[in-house]
């Protein structure tokens, strides 16, 4: 596991601390909410648990990575201008 990989678990570990849940209790609300970008979930989250700017962005974000099924996932480095490379 790579420091920042490590970092970024230890971070996941002190919101999950802070709001007294689980990542996997917040996705589960986050689901019922049926908000899907990474933004509105990242405002939700700042909003009705009172995180900071970046511990909701970490926290949406790795909500939004455990919902997205792998095959969907494109590298941002396939990524031209709004459209995968493949598609250029």
């Amino acid at each position: 596991m790579s420091t920042r990989d490590n970092a970024v678990r230890i971070q996941l570990e002190i919101i999950q601390a802070k709001l007294g849940m689980t990542i996997h209790e917040m996705a589960e609300i986050v689901q019922r909410t049926k908000l899907t970008r990474a933004n509105d979930i990242r405002w939700m989250i700042q909003r009705e648990y009172e995180l900071s700017h970046g511990d909701a962005k970490l926290l949406a974000n790795a909500i939004v990575e455990s919902q997205t099924p792998p095959a969907l996932l494109i590298p941002a480095e396939t990524h031209v201008h709004g459209a995968s490379a493949a598609q250029q």
